[in-house]
């Protein structure tokens, strides 16, 4: 079936368009239903869908049909497609199509007018995709590089355009292989009986299903060295694949990567190192134990294996801005669980009340005084920094109880130190990262000093988090 469109008129209301059309040929589609117009507007890197009209029913051989287009805004489209359904099961049908396919809004080009300026949009893609992108502003003449990120674990269909970089699958997916050796082997030496173990065929084709691979191309970055360029690429093409994670469900992992110039290249997989504690337990019967200890819990608590869960994706997240937030955001939860009055008169441990500036007692009302009073009401031991203050002494936040004062120390209220881990929260919160303030205040510079003293899974806001979880776990056995 061939659908002939005859001609596009522009209506009187803005955006308004009438696409008229015949159709001829094949007339074994004339069980076909729910015939159907796809309209796209032709963008600088993309078509992208605009709407779909229904027409109902094809129009008799050689009779004319009109349909109206509404709501479009100024630009270039082209009518891509007409589909229709067919059978019991609903079977989509493309049709071929032909004639007067192109038009602008308001409609000031004739259809091959239109269809020279959609060419010439087409044709400058490749440029637009390969345009120079700029790491660390590298000055002129620096040398440039290309990249490309692999990730698998989600199957993209199509590639597609972006400025500076191409976004496509990559044909085949990840398989068992590098896996099946090592487990066999060690299958061989724990079961009495010699069995040729291996994953069977269907167990391979659901692995490679779940690890299709798709492919970032940054095409032109200029950058100072190989170093700073990867650096560069590995944000863009992350940001890439979580923006995917969002539409598709599930977050792509990381595979290999691939960075090149004029003087060699890179290409490696993508191994993150290890940053988590090496050293072996004091105790070979540590991790028993802890397993032992908790996992009743966890299987009979949905709170208690939530808490645990995300405290242990909050220490492994690898940007550190958003392990504070993360670990404060766990933190503010508990506390609000048991605080739930907002005006709970605050108090420092040796019984002094915490004042604002015009004399008024601080309260319970915000997330700052709540994960306080927490502490407060639970006996928060004294933490000690590692690094030493200016003059020397080293730096104690203090604890609930007051004998944790030490005059030799240099001593943080525990109220100023709760402060300064929301505040670092708020940075992340409202700009996405840990920015050092042009003009800090004492209130910024306490924050650095806590939130840069040791690795974060020895630091203040790790502990307190750490030691929160666990006491509500407990409190769930």
């Amino acid at each position: 079936m061939d659908i002939i469109f005859t001609s596009i008129k522009e209506k009187s209301t803005p955006g308004v368009v009438d696409i008229s059309f015949t159709a001829s040929g094949d007339s074994s589609v004339e069980n076909s239903e729910n015939f159907q117009i796809h309209i796209f507007e032709v963008m600088p890197l993309r078509d992208n869908w605009k709407m779909s009209i229904g027409i109902g029913s094809l129009p008799a051989h050689g009779a004319t049909n009109t349909v109206s287009a509404k709501e479009l805004q100024d630009g270039l489209y082209v009518i891509a497609s007409v589909t229709s359904q067919t059978g019991m099961m609903g079977q989509n049908v493309s049709h071929s199509i032909s004639g007067s396919r192109w038009f602008n809004v308001p409609l000031s080009l004739s259809v091959e007018q239109a269809r020279a300026e959609i060419e010439k949009i087409h044709e400058a893609r490749e440029t637009l995709a390969t345009q120079l992108l700029i790491a660390d502003e590298a000055p002129e003449g620096s040398p440039e590089f290309t990249a490309v990120f692999y990730f698998a674990g989600v199957p993209l269909a199509h590639a597609f355009l972006l400025s500076g970089a191409v976004v496509y699958p990559v044909d085949g997916a990840l398989g068992v292989e590098g896996m099946e050796a090592p487990l066999v082997a060690d299958l061989g030496r724990t079961l009495t009986q010699d069995v040729p173990f291996s994953f069977s065929d269907i167990v391979q084709r659901h692995y490679r299903a779940a690890n299709r691979l798709f492919a970032v191309r940054l095409f032109n970055i200029r950058a100072t060295e190989i170093g700073k360029a990867a650096l560069f690429a590995r944000e863009f093409a992350d940001n890439i694949a979580t923006l995917i994670a969002t539409e598709r469900g599930e977050k792509p992992k990381h595979c290999a990567t691939f960075v090149g110039g004029s003087e060699g290249y890179s290409f490696y997989p993508a191994i993150q190192s290890y940053r988590g504690n090496s050293l072996a337990p004091m105790f070979s019967h540590e991790h028993a134990d802890l397993i032992e200890s908790y996992q009743p819990i966890m299987e009979k608590s949905d709170y208690a294996r939530l808490l645990i869960t995300l405290f242990a994706e909050a220490i492994g997240e690898r940007d550190a801005a958003f392990q504070y937030w993360r670990c404060w955001l766990i933190l503010e939860q508990i506390a609000k669980k048991h605080i739930s009055s907002n005006t709970l008169r605050l108090r420092h441990p040796n019984g002094a009340p915490i004042l604002n500036a015009d004399g008024s007692s601080k309260t319970t009302r915000g997330a700052h005084g709540k994960v306080y009073q927490y502490l407060m009401q639970n006996n928060w031991r004294a933490f000690d920094l590692i690094k030493p203050a200016n003059d020397g002494r080293f730096i104690r936040v203090e604890g609930t109880d007051v004998a944790s004062h030490d005059s030799s120390r240099q001593m943080i209220s525990l109220w100023d130190a709760v402060g300064a881990m929301y505040a670092v929260r708020n940075k992340v919160a409202h700009e996405g990262r840990i920015r050092r303030a042009v003009h800090p205040t004492p209130g910024d510079i306490l924050a650095e000093r806590i939130a840069s003293d040791q690795p974060f899974t020895l630091g203040f806001l790790h502990s307190m988090t750490e030691w929160a979880v666990w006491r509500e776990v407990e409190g769930e056995r």
